[in-house]
């Protein structure tokens, strides 16, 4: 049995628990119905936003060099199916050879990308917040491609 301190607080927290589980769910059906949008939009272009929903605190090495690994939004196609996506990317950065005028930084897939409906609600409410920035930046890549297609067009 609970402590008589602890009741009231674990109740509390139940109530706050039950209420988060509320708004998760009507989180989810904004972000399916979003998806759903934009796979019915039919534009079959991937698209990676380039500012990271969460990222890893940065840890050094002796040889200095710093490695961190975020999560990034998007738009593509996983397993046959378009969707919004996660995928997460592990960076190094550094000094080659220790040079300090020869800085670099590297980018790799830390993972396979995974649909945004099976990552974490962490994950599903930081990307709601950039949804926006996503639809932008696919209707630039779409106008981009229309572009480039009537471009090479031209050269027939």
């Amino acid at each position: 049995m609970a402590q008589p301190a602890l009741i009231a607080p674990l109740s509390e927290l139940e109530r706050k628990a039950q209420r988060l589980n509320q708004a998760s769910d009507s989180l989810n059906l904004i972000l399916s119905q979003v998806e759903e949008r934009l796979v019915h939009a039919n534009v079959g272009v991937e698209v990676w936003l380039r500012k990271a929903l969460a990222s890893t605190d940065s840890e050094g090495s002796t040889h200095g060099e710093t490695t961190w690994s975020s999560q990034f939004l998007g738009f593509a196609k996983l397993n046959g199916r378009w969707c919004l996506a996660i995928k997460p990317t592990r960076f190094a950065s550094g000094f080659f050879e220790g040079d300090t005028n020869s800085p670099y930084q590297n980018e790799y897939s830390d993972g396979a990308p995974i649909p945004l409906s099976k990552a974490s609600r962490d994950l599903r409410i930081a990307a709601v917040e950039v949804l926006p920035d996503l639809i932008n930046l696919l209707a630039e890549e779409t106008d981009r491609c229309v572009r480039t297609i009537e471009r090479a067009s031209d050269l027939v």
